[in-house]
């Protein structure tokens, strides 16, 4: 495994502003993880667990860059929540990507 592509796509889905707080909130210890990267090793199968989780992705994903299963950002993940929580919304963006007669939600014009 590559651990310089495992810390890019860390990098790149990482939800927090710095790496420092996203290792926080995974309860994992940012030094370990500072020497980790700095050697350019992969972290622990707890850590990467932990990580994958808070992110919303399979391990498998952010070991490989691949994954049996559809991955989605969190911004895509946070607008289909949005999206199902309003009806109205959710017709408009079916209208703007299928067409006048798409879906069942509600008309928009």
């Amino acid at each position: 495994m590559d651990a310089s592509a495992f810390w890019r796509r860390v990098d790149d889905n990482n939800p927090c502003n710095t790496l420092k707080q996203f290792m926080e909130e995974c309860g994992i210890d940012y030094n370990r993880t500072k020497r980790n990267r700095s050697d350019v090793r992969l972290p622990d199968t707890e850590d990467v667990y932990r990580m994958a989780t808070r992110i919303g992705l399979p391990m498998e994903y952010l070991l490989t860059g691949e994954s049996r299963t559809p991955v989605y950002s969190a911004r895509v993940m946070a607008i289909a929540d949005m999206l199902m929580q309003d009806q109205d919304k959710l017709g408009a963006v079916e209208v703007l990507l299928f067409g006048k007669n798409a879906g069942a939600s509600s008309a928009v014009s």
